[in-house]
């Protein structure tokens, strides 16, 4: 009988021993700030590291993804502006057709960071992902990250449109753009954030531009990701 106590509570003791940030839940272990699966368990009261500010990450698995995207589409918390962009995201597959005929595998990072900002309490509108997107970026001669599927574009937020919303619309552009600038430094960190205001340029919103230095022709009414 001493036996058969003994050896569950020695179980017990060592998991508390390999998951010090889960706050005694068993089966699970945050992992680079992301809550990583290694039992049966539920997770319970999650504590993160310190470093890991915005919480857990979404894994790269991208069958979950596509699931949780689903899920959120579903709920109307991710809207597709664009229906090439809605049926590669909700189909499973996570690969758009382009407006040449060319099938695109959307980057894992577009597909975490739509997880990310839903989980986040925001809901939004992708305005374009690869959608109808041009090839080169509005007014130069540089290939945009959308023609690859790198990038996506947000126009409303919250229930609040970028470009028409004016200033209703400037504190949660202003705190989207916070957000994701927040990650810098994580392995979700964007390569661009780019929106030069509401409707009209805007210096407190071009400050919360990331990978630009300067206006980018026509990103008054969206905010533009990239990876």
């Amino acid at each position: 009988m001493l036996k058969v106590i003994i050896i569950p509570l020695f179980i017990a003791a060592l998991s508390l021993l390999v998951l010090p940030y889960t706050n005694y839940s068993p089966g699970f272990a945050v992992v680079g700030c992301h809550l990583t699966k290694i039992g049966p368990y539920a997770p319970k009261d999650v504590v993160y590291p310190p470093g890991c500010q915005n919480g857990a990450l979404p894994s790269a698995d991208r069958v979950a993804l596509l699931a949780q995207i689903k899920i959120f589409v579903d709920q109307g918390k991710i809207v597709f502006a664009k229906e090439n962009d809605k049926l590669g995201m909700t189909n499973g597959s996570g690969v758009v057709k382009r407006g040449d005929g060319v099938d695109i595998t959307i980057d894992t990072q577009v597909m975490r960071s739509f997880v990310t900002l839903a989980n986040k309490g925001f809901t939004f509108t992708v305005s374009s992902m690869i959608g109808s997107h041009s090839k080169n970026v509005s007014g130069s001669g540089n290939v945009s990250r959308h023609w690859d599927g790198h990038a996506f574009d947000i126009s409303v937020i919250n229930g609040q449109d970028i470009d028409t919303g004016g200033a209703a619309a400037k504190p949660v552009t202003m705190d989207f753009m916070k957000y994701l600038n927040s990650l810098t430094g994580s392995d979700l960190e964007p390569k661009q954030i780019i929106c030069s205001g509401n409707g009209r340029v805007d210096p407190e919103v071009l400050a919360l531009q990331k990978g630009v230095s300067s206006v980018v022709a026509g990103h008054e009414n969206h905010v533009h990701v990239g990876y």
